[in-house]
């Protein structure tokens, strides 16, 4: 409501006396309105944050989940098994949401759901077979790049000169993070290089997807989205689970079970929960800033690393800087 102060003058007349009354009016209404606003942006503006921090430990734990995931299963069966059980979650929550489906979103949420989670379940423990948690983890740092060259070119993104500096920026620690992680440089063959190319191909398929939530499924709740597209890529790939081999997996291999229990908590935590929270995520801000929690994972997958005895050295933490840096300037 407006706040009105009102002063008598005895000897102004009547006219005056309303134009005072609507300049002081004016005056307060906006006042209050522009207090409303601030307080609105600065409540948004740490809820941003502190859900980029939470995804950034829930996407950053994933890599040491998909390494202990690998013992007992193939890339291939660990990504069925992940999205099979997101599926699963989701489902009761796609029944019940099911008379707000709208029928012209279905390519979207399909598209959404193999670019996003489908295909990069797959391809980031193709990829771990033969490169450490924390490297994964570092490649996934490309997702801001990809999404905000695509969200260019495809979808008319609106940039800032700013972001796209952010962005580089967070590359530039990205690839610190990847030279000089032995200390001197990346020792790798030309087969590491090829499974690095399924990482990046699966931060490439995450960029795809958070442009086309922001484009076409933006008046869309989150929780919605993450249950309908889950639910409608999830009856395939259920079928999927007998060819696949997992049921013999379980009855055959002694691993097989606890490595079940670690891709059943990546899939709850780190696909189901989080998920929903970044399309939110996506919602309130800019594709570029939600795509930045990639610049964060880095962090939380080396500290994994660490505790799994993967080296750590003073050009990691160059590149954790320079990735914090950038962060930051994608926020501006």
């Amino acid at each position: 409501s407006t706040q009105i102060f009102v002063t008598w003058e005895p000897h102004a007349t009547t006219g005056k006396h309303n134009f005072f009354f609507h300049v002081v009016s004016t005056i307060s209404r906006d006042c209050l309105l522009n207090l409303m606003l601030f307080k609105m942006e600065s409540t948004n503006n740490l809820r941003s944050w502190v859900m980029l921090l939470f995804l950034s430990i829930i996407w950053g734990s994933s890599f040491i989940l998909i390494k202990r995931g690998l013992t007992g299963f193939s890339p291939v069966q660990v990504g069925i098994l992940r999205v099979s059980v997101t599926a699963l979650a989701f489902m009761p929550f796609a029944l019940f949401h099911l008379r707000r489906y709208k029928n012209k979103n279905t390519r979207y949420l399909i598209l959404s759901g193999v670019l996003g989670s489908a295909l990069p379940s797959m391809l980031f423990p193709l990829a771990q077979t033969k490169l450490s948690s924390g490297v994964a983890g570092i490649l996934n740092s490309l997702s801001p790049l990809f999404a905000l060259l695509l969200g260019i070119i495809w979808f008319g993104q609106y940039w800032k000169k700013i972001w796209l500096l952010g962005v580089f920026l967070g590359l530039a620690g990205a690839i610190v993070l990847i030279a000089f992680q032995n200390g001197v440089q990346w020792d790798g063959n030309i087969e590491q290089y090829q499974y690095a190319g399924y990482a990046v191909l699966a931060t490439i398929c995450y960029g795809m997807s958070v442009n086309v939530v922001k484009k076409y499924l933006q008046d869309v709740p989150s929780l919605q989205i993450s249950a309908f597209s889950f639910s409608l890529i999830g009856v395939p790939i259920w079928l999927m689970i007998p060819p696949a081999g997992i049921p013999e997996q379980l009855a055959t291999e002694p691993q097989a079970w606890s490595a079940l229990g670690y891709i059943a908590l990546l899939a709850l935590a780190g696909t189901a929960l989080a998920t929903v929270v970044f399309f939110r995520l996506v919602q309130m801000t800019n594709v570029v800033f939600s795509s930045s929690v990639a610049y964060l994972i880095p962090i939380v997958a080396l500290l994994w690393g660490l505790v799994d005895n993967e080296p750590f050295n003073a050009w990691q933490l160059v590149g954790m800087v320079l990735i914090l840096a950038g962060v930051y300037l994608t926020k501006r």
